[in-house]
């Protein structure tokens, strides 16, 4: 009976044992599997999000950066400067070009961010190139030329290659055009750069996984631990769908061996120039340490079972608190890592085996919570990216958005997480609820022009590409978005379709004729003025033959020779007159003006030319000859038109030409010397046209700065400049529908030259510090008392603004060229200065006269008024007699001519100090008492440097 209990414990104690000890393994087994599914999910996702990351880091900071860098300063920089080369044909080291060159040179190759710099024309040859890397120059000079020759390059190429020298080295090609402003391609920019080894081995220490560079699988760098002997090679496999993956990278780690150990592997293509696959980046993490503890544990489990099954009969509780509660620990750890808290720590103090497994989850752990810092350095620098990153599900759900997002769109993070993607693009975006599917099948993630939409509801235009990520189903698990804001963009286009616009609206609207012809003579463009002046569309005129619209007259073999005389000069060619004939038969004259067109190479291959109706000036000649030929027959003399004064020849000429003149809205430019009544002759001009009921204002441009000239022509708004404190309307606006006079146009700066000659060819004007174009309708009349023609020979005076104000010219002639006129003008000046001192003067003696008629008169018409007035003051009976005259003019030799200087500086200094002494300085009233205006009088007194005595 003593032995019986110990059977039945036997009995009962074996059967329990062996029970719970294959429990016991059972549990074990599926607690080591579990954990093992959940690091390999955790490190698949992990390397797959870091292998996006880093590639895009990668490509965008380490590459492509400064290569845009460059294409932004080379934009900048040289395209003026190669235009100019190219269409001169310079010599490619001439200092046009090397001082930009010396400027990419010093910001891009000195600092050791470029190895190699080239510039090319757009036929392929080189036109400078830097180089610290002449082993590649020939190779790469090659594929660069051939790349331009083939007309591959429309847009920037970028491209990874082996550097031949170098077997663990690679580099990064790019090439782009130059274009100018009109989108022309004036030449390209190629450029490389060496990849070194150091950006690799940052990725391993931050990430704690290995990084491999293979091509045509060969590795080209690894921080894989090699023994010597050991020979490192890319499994074909991995080769294969890494050269099929079209430019994508992996959506899903891989298990690969590699050097006979076993590692988690992600992995993205490395494409050349021509966009084929030439290798791959590979980020691999060694699974060894885990599959190796792992093995040990269920060994030594098992060995424990079989050997300590007694032993688990007395210590099964502490064994199995010793071993499933650590690893219930180790589970509970890899869930916690799993949910991103890297600081948990797996504190096992007993096994062996568990100690290893604990010791390998810390390394890991730490390795992971490297990543994480990694990944918060990536995601710092998404969040400084300019461009607009959004990631969406297959559900069309929002999972992340970077900084530059949420300030674009005024949302917050937590607005956007997990809302619609749709939510945020107009409703006429073409991908706005299709299926994401069908959106990549169909665009295939090229940029898209769209307009995604604020918080506030502002539409804001954008260019929107995306990349998928997919599974090792390849199922569709994300879509990562960038979208690049295109205002500026938009707005630039905007301006310049509304410039081309307003280019073709002012072509086909203009009153002369446009067209370009080659050098064969063909037609090539006609603008829509050749329907009204000759009454045939453009495309009916382009292929009509030359004799067909050329009358039989001998000067129209001007026109047929002329694109063949081109080809041997590029000089301007004088204007000439061409006989066509209309759609009805009719002949018309029109004035050609032809400039060549230069191409390639700054060859001459077409002829603009422009001509001008000249049938109304030639009816104006016809009708001023019959007006002479009439005068001439008559016999007859006019002393008065208007407020002019005279009856001389060359005043009845004048006479005659304001007749004429005046009918039409011509402009008129009038030459003569300071003083010869050339504001008259513009008022008369004015009175006796159809705008006389308008007004006629008068702006003498002398007299004002630059700015202030602008600010009264022109006007200004409201803060346009200090004391700008209301709107102001300019001269031309005032004198809508009627005439302005500007006088003294010859001392007008060529900056304002540039703005009156926007108005006289477009007829709008714009105010000083606003940009609204205002339209007006007024007639120009300029005068000047300076030799316009030399001044455009001097520069000082644009040639273009010239002839356009020297439509209609009138010499107004010296009063010393028409003395017979003088008695007249003596005759009106005592009756108007009579009214205006108070005096009843009747005449002049005949000495005095005689006198007044044998004097030079070099301050013309208002010197003899000032004479007048001032003989008058003196006058102390009925009849001015020759003592009452100024000293100068009584005291002249006979037969002598007084400089300029001393008879101006005698006569009109002398009146105008007398006036202002008789009226104590008082400028207001002197300038009436004198009939002029103040600004004159302060003008003169500031020419003459007249002085006011102290005190």
């Amino acid at each position: 009976m003593s032995r019986k209990p110990n059977t039945i414990l036997k009995s009962i104690v074996v059967p329990f044992l062996l029970v719970f000890i294959t429990l016991f393994l059972t549990h074990i087994g599926m607690q080591t599997q579990l954990m093992d599914r959940e690091l390999d999910r955790f490190i698949a996702q992990s390397a797959t999000g870091m292998m996006n990351i880093i590639w895009n880091y990668f490509v965008t900071e380490e590459v492509k950066e400064p290569m845009r860098k460059l294409a932004c300063m080379a934009d900048s920089l040289l395209p003026d400067s190669l235009d100019t080369a190219l269409k001169n044909d310079v010599a490619f080291s001439c200092p046009l070009l090397s001082s930009q060159w010396d400027t990419l040179k010093h910001d891009l190759l000195l600092d050791n961010v470029l190895n190699y710099v080239a510039l090319f024309d757009r036929s392929g040859r080189m036109i400078l190139q830097e180089s610290f890397m002449a082993a590649q120059e020939k190779e790469s000079h090659d594929e660069f030329r051939n790349q331009i020759m083939q007309r591959k390059v429309t847009a920037e190429i970028f491209g990874f290659d082996k550097a031949p020298h170098a077997s663990h080295s690679l580099v990064a090609k790019m090439i782009f055009p130059i274009r100018n402003r009109r989108g022309g391609i004036l030449g390209y920019m190629a450029a490389i750069r060496n990849l070194d080894n150091r950006f690799f081995e940052k990725v391993h220490q931050l990430t704690g996984l290995h990084v491999l560079v293979f091509s045509d699988g060969t590795s080209v760098f690894s921080t894989l631990p090699i023994h010597s002997g050991e020979q490192l090679a890319v499994p074909p496999k991995i080769r294969e769908k890494v050269y099929h993956t079209h430019g994508q990278p992996s959506e899903s780690a891989q298990r690969v061996f590699i050097l006979n150990d076993e590692y988690r592997a992600v992995s993205f293509p490395i494409e050349n120039l021509q966009g084929e696959a030439i290798g791959a980046l590979m980020l691999l993490c060694s699974l060894e340490g885990k599959e190796h503890s792992l093995k040990k544990i269920v060994l030594n489990l098992l060995w424990a079972s079989l050997m300590g099954g007694i032993l688990l009969l007395f210590f099964g509780f502490l064994i199995s608190r010793g071993i499933t509660i650590p690893i219930n620990q180790l589970i509970q750890a890899t869930r916690c890592v799993s949910a991103g808290d890297f600081d948990t720590r797996a504190d096992v103090q007993s096994h062996k085996e568990l100690i290893t497994l604990s010791q390998a989850f810390n390394g890991m752990t730490d390795n992971l919570k490297r990543t994480s810092i990694s990944r918060n350095y990536f995601q710092t620098i998404l969040d400084t990216m300019n461009d607009l990153l959004i990631i969406v599900s297959p559900d069309r759900s929002i999972e992340f958005v970077n900084q530059t997002t949420v300030n674009v769109l005024g949302y917050t993070s937590d607005e956007m997480i997990g809302k619609s993607f749709d939510h945020l693009f107009h409703h006429d975006c073409p991908f706005k609820g299709m299926d994401f599917e069908n959106i990549v099948q169909k665009e295939g993630g090229q940029d898209s022009s769209c307009i995604m939409l604020t918080k506030a509801g502002e539409t804001i235009p954008v260019s929107f590409s995306w990349s998928v990520m997919r599974n090792e189903k390849n199922d569709l698990t994300q879509i990562i978005g960038i979208a690049r804001d295109i205002r500026e963009k938009a707005e630039a286009e905007q301006k310049i379709r509304e410039e081309r616009d307003k280019l073709n609206t002012l072509i086909n609207t203009t009153n002369d004729l446009i067209f370009i012809r080659t050098l064969k003579g063909e037609i090539t463009f006609v603008s829509h003025a050749v329907h009204r002046i000759l009454g045939y569309s453009p495309e009916e005129f382009k292929s009509l033959p030359p004799e067909k619209i050329l009358s039989a007259n001998p000067l129209n073999q001007a026109f047929i020779e002329s694109p063949s005389r081109w080809s041997t000069r590029s000089e301007k060619a004088e204007p000439y007159w061409v006989e066509f004939l209309t759609s009805d038969g009719r002949p018309i004259f029109l004035e050609i003006n032809e400039t060549p067109l230069q191409g390639k190479g700054n060859e001459i291959t077409q002829v603009m030319g422009i001509g001008r109706d000249i049938s109304e000036r030639k009816r104006l000649e016809e009708q001023l000859r019959e007006w002479h030929e009439k005068q001439a027959k008559t016999q007859q003399g006019i002393c008065r038109f208007g407020d002019v004064i005279g009856k001389s020849r060359r005043m009845q000429e004048i006479y005659d030409f304001i007749q004429v003149v005046s009918q039409n809205n011509s402009t008129v430019l009038l030459k003569g010397e300071s003083g010869t009544g050339k504001e008259m002759i513009a008022q008369s001009i004015h009175d006796h046209s159809p705008r006389c009921n308008y007004p006629f204002v008068e702006v003498t441009c002398s007299v004002l700065s630059e700015y202030l000239l602008e600010s009264e022509l022109f006007g200004h708004v409201k803060g346009a400049f200090t004391g700008a404190i209301k709107d102001k309307q300019g001269r031309f606006e005032q004198a809508s529908g009627g005439t302005i006079f500007l006088d003294e146009i010859g001392d007008v700066s060529l900056n304002a030259q540039i703005k009156l000659l926007r108005v006289l060819q477009e007829r709008e004007i714009v105010r000083v510090g606003g940009d609204e174009r205002i339209k007006v309708d007024v007639r120009i009349i300029a005068a000047t008392n300076k030799n316009l023609e030399e001044a455009v020979a001097r520069g000082t005076f644009r040639e273009d603004l010239y002839y356009r104000l020297n439509v209609v010219p009138i010499d107004v002639p010296a009063l010393r060229e028409r003395k017979e006129d003088i008695p007249l003008l003596v005759e009106h000046f005592i009756a108007k200065i009579n009214q205006k001192v108070g005096k009843n003067i009747i005449d002049m003696s005949q000495k005095a006269v005689n006198i007044l008629m044998e004097y030079y008169w070099p301050g013309n018409i208002r010197q003899l008024e000032n004479a007048v007035e001032y003989a008058i003051i003196r006058c102390q009976g009925a009849q001015i007699k020759v003592q009452d005259l100024p000293a100068e003019i009584r005291n002249q030799k006979k037969g002598e001519k007084a400089s300029m200087h001393d008879l101006i500086a005698n006569t009109e200094k002398s009146a105008f100090l007398e006036a202002l002494q008789e009226c104590q300085w008082d400028l207001t009233q002197t300038a009436q008492r004198l009939n002029i205006s103040r600004t004159t009088l302060w003008r003169k007194i500031k020419k003459y440097r007249i002085e006011r005595p102290r005190g």
